[in-house]
């Protein structure tokens, strides 16, 4: 969602999950591409409204109304394809707060979503484990909806915080989460690496949602080098180990079109 928004226009100085209520004419449009497009779930776009990150925009006392507008909206656009409520980390990375601060803050975050209407909750791009465990556990403070828990690897194939994937499933195995996975991966080699481990590691079903390719900056915006069939080849070596597939950052409605309609003709590795 946050590529897709800054692609059609909006100035990366904004606050992208504002755009909600300011622009939700595009917002909507965006939902509606990606679900022609052949999506079977849509993310709201909320990853960043939690209080810590609003609160540098002075727009904390937002934080519910963003969220669950966002719901409502996805909502009508939805149809039949599920609605998952999308929850990014504090971006407090350099010095996270306090356990029970994280996990009032998703907590907040997903009754607000839960109200606006989500079928699930995905905890995406997280770089550290124990900010993960404290999301999901905020969740279920209050709600009982599935909940998707994903991780974000480096090149390494460790998570930003340096963390191996046996050690990620080792701190969240004992948490009632429905999926688990890896998404904002960079790098082929990454990604077949990572979801290669997990689904050594664990039984739960996994989603892998890559970004189209590694960044980079070209004439001050952020690009993606691979294109829709490139993408969907990517995604295809990874059909036996997964469940749940799709995008990060930079896959367009027309990356989804191209690994919608080749994921049935994709025999499993």
């Amino acid at each position: 969602m946050g590529t897709e928004l800054l692609r059609r226009g909006l100035p990366a100085s904004c606050c992208l999950e504002a755009a909600t209520l300011t622009h939700p004419d595009l917002v909507r449009s965006i939902h509606r591409a990606y679900r022609t497009a052949g999506a079977q779930l849509l993310t709201t776009n909320t990853f960043g409204s939690n209080r810590f990150r609003l609160a540098r925009r002075g727009l904390t006392d937002h934080t519910g109304d963003f969220n669950r507008a966002a719901a409502r909206l996805t909502r009508s656009i939805a149809g039949d394809a599920l609605i998952a409520g999308s929850i990014g980390p504090s971006g407090e990375q350099d010095r996270l707060p306090p356990e029970n601060d994280l996990r009032a803050a998703f907590r907040e975050q997903a009754s607000a979503l839960e109200q606006g209407g989500v079928d699930l909750f995905l905890c995406e791009t997280f770089g550290d484990p124990g900010e993960l465990r404290a999301a999901v556990l905020g969740i279920r403070d209050m709600s009982a909806l599935p909940i998707i828990a994903s991780m974000s690897y480096g090149p390494d194939g460790r998570t930003l915080t340096g963390v191996e994937p046996a050690a990620v499933v080792g701190t969240l195995g004992d948490l009632d989460i429905t999926a688990f996975g890896a998404n904002c991966c960079i790098g082929d080699g990454t990604i077949e690496q990572v979801i290669t481990a997990l689904h050594e590691l664990t039984a739960l079903p996994l989603v892998v949602r890559p970004n189209a390719g590694q960044p980079r900056l070209v004439g001050g915006r952020w690009t993606y080098p691979l294109g829709p069939r490139q993408f969907a080849e990517l995604i295809a070596r990874l059909k036996g180990a997964t469940r749940l597939v799709g995008g990060c950052c930079g896959t367009t409605p027309a990356h989804i079109a191209a690994l919608h309609d080749g994921w049935n003709s994709i025999a499993p590795n």
